[in-house]
């Protein structure tokens, strides 16, 4: 059961030696399959849902160092851990009884990280979260109302408008959002409509790298390496119809306090316009 996933690294093998990432089941899972999870009492009222967490839950041991940080990796490494989510990703994606594909990272003591070894953490849902068929459904509607893709249209209004964009290739772009819920919060994201990061080519990946690492090695940069997030939205192979894959970055410079927590509204102290520009005069 705790078998590694295939490694990464010259003569590299699971279990074995000379690694250089490492994919292994979360030894504390908040799905896990069969429903093993379930060691809580039935709900004794109709109102009441309940049961175990069925699905998949790994981790992405990032390195072999204990102190190594994404700003200080090589483009290389950025894309070797890019590569590991598109498949890890695809093959979890492939399994049965799987809706929804999830990939994150918590990184340094505010963003809720429990182990200080640099990883990342892949789970596999048997449906789509909430506020992500939400989205979708937001999505769809711009669809049928415009024939455009919402996020694709997004886009478009960031490049025309350009106070908020951080870094732009033929391929990629990166940029803070308009309406951010969180101080120096970026997005990445392709240029072209894409709906599913699993099905991203390798030398396509091999090209995001380099955009990923220096946003994050601006905002360490310009914000004294602050506690950070990063969420990767339809990465699976099947996502919510009409959505577009982007990672957000999102650092924990800012409490979330009462007011966010009664509304489900942030309050982002620093105008996206303003970090964007000490993002881009980081040197």
């Amino acid at each position: 059961m705790w078998a590694e996933r295939p490694a990464v690294g010259e003569g590299s093998a699971p279990n074995g030696p000379g690694w250089r990432l490492r994919v292994v089941p979360n030894r504390f899972p908040a799905v896990a399959p069969d429903a093993i999870l379930e060691t809580v009492p039935p709900p004794k009222h109709s109102l009441h849902i309940g049961g175990g967490g069925t699905g998949h839950h790994e981790v992405v041991i990032e390195s072999d160092r204990h102190d190594a940080r994404i700003d200080a990796s090589s483009d290389e490494r950025v894309g070797a851990l890019l590569h590991v989510y598109r498949d890890r990703a695809a093959a979890l994606s492939a399994r049965p009884g799987v809706g929804h594909v999830i990939v994150f990272r918590n990184g340094g003591p505010r963003s809720g990280a429990s182990l200080t070894h640099p990883h990342s953490q892949i789970a596999a849902l048997p449906k789509a979260p909430s506020e992500t068929v939400e989205e979708g459904r937001r999505l769809a509607e711009h669809h049928v109302a415009t024939g455009r893709c919402l996020a694709c249209d997004r886009l478009e209004a960031e490049l025309d408008d350009g106070a908020r964009l951080l870094t732009v290739t033929d391929e990629w772009v990166s940029f803070l959002p308009y309406a951010g819920r969180f101080p120096a919060q970026i997005c990445v994201t392709p240029r072209s409509h894409a709906g599913a990061f699993a099905l991203s080519e390798d030398d396509a990946l091999a090209r995001l790298a380099p955009v990923v690492r220096d946003a994050v090695s601006r905002l360490a940069a310009a914000y004294d390496a602050p506690s950070f997030n990063w969420t990767l939205h339809a990465s699976s192979i099947r996502p919510a119809a009409g959505l577009h894959w982007r990672l957000d970055i999102l650092p924990r410079m800012a409490q979330v306090g009462g007011f966010e927590l009664s509304t489900g509204t942030f309050i982002n102290g620093i105008p996206p316009e303003q970090a964007a520009r000490t993002l881009r005069d980081v040197r």
